[in-house]
């Protein structure tokens, strides 16, 4: 394919394979522990695709590819403990996903995605910044609900939803609003329910969650 590129530098479709099969091997490298090797690619194919959806603004396929990739990348600069790189990466692919969005807001998988990648970015605010965190998490469960109207078989954007919810409610509660906060609980709990028989751990763990800390409110309230 390289050698291929190199005759046929202008040819999108082919720089697009390039890059994807560069971040692939960069993730397989990952899951090898070979970090040095796995970063730099996924470098590689982060700053090409930034490059190709530049010179090609309008093609809904690479973008998503880019949001993907710096998806990915930000994932691994947060297991480094790089702080900035990780916020840069987790901005930049907000930027993306928000962008495919405003391309056609009536499609459910893009209000899906930036439902989803701004749920990554508030889990990566620091807690002294509560307010930025509660502003993004209402976007995130503004745009999440959006997504399950369009498309209520959506059990990924519901799952996004209720880890919303419950984030949220922390959040508010650590801002002295602890009835907001069990409204919240209970959403999520009314979100995962409908979902416990697929059997996922995750579900699982997510109306768990929210029924301890219900019960946790109600004990201290004296209920």
């Amino acid at each position: 394919l390289q050698e291929l590129a190199a005759t046929r530098k202008a040819d999108g479709e082919l720089r697009y394979l390039i890059l994807a099969g560069t971040g692939a091997l960069g993730n397989y490298e990952l899951l090898e522990r070979k970090t040095d090797q796995g970063l730099k690619h996924l470098q590689e194919a982060a700053a090409g695709m930034d490059q190709l959806v530049a010179e090609t603004p309008h093609n809904a396929v690479y973008m998503r590819q880019q949001m993907l990739t710096w998806s990915h990348l930000a994932d691994v600069l947060e297991e480094t403990d790089d702080k900035n790189g990780t916020e840069r990466a987790t901005e930049h692919f907000v930027g993306i996903a928000r962008k495919l969005y405003e391309a056609d807001k009536a499609d459910a998988r893009a209000s899906s995605d930036l439902g989803i990648a701004l749920n990554r970015l508030a889990h990566r605010v620091p807690h002294s910044q509560n307010a930025r965190r509660q502003a993004l998490l209402r976007e995130t469960i503004q745009f999440l609900q959006q997504a399950i109207q369009r498309n209520p078989k959506s059990a990924l954007s519901k799952v996004y939803l209720a880890n919303s919810q419950i984030f949220l409610a922390d959040a508010v509660q650590s801002s002295g609003d602890r009835q907001s906060a069990k409204r919240l609980w209970q959403q999520s709990m009314l979100v995962a329910e409908p979902l416990l028989e697929s059997g996922q751990g995750v579900v699982m763990e997510l109306y768990a969650l929210a029924c301890r800390k219900l019960s946790v409110v109600a004990i201290e309230e004296g209920d």
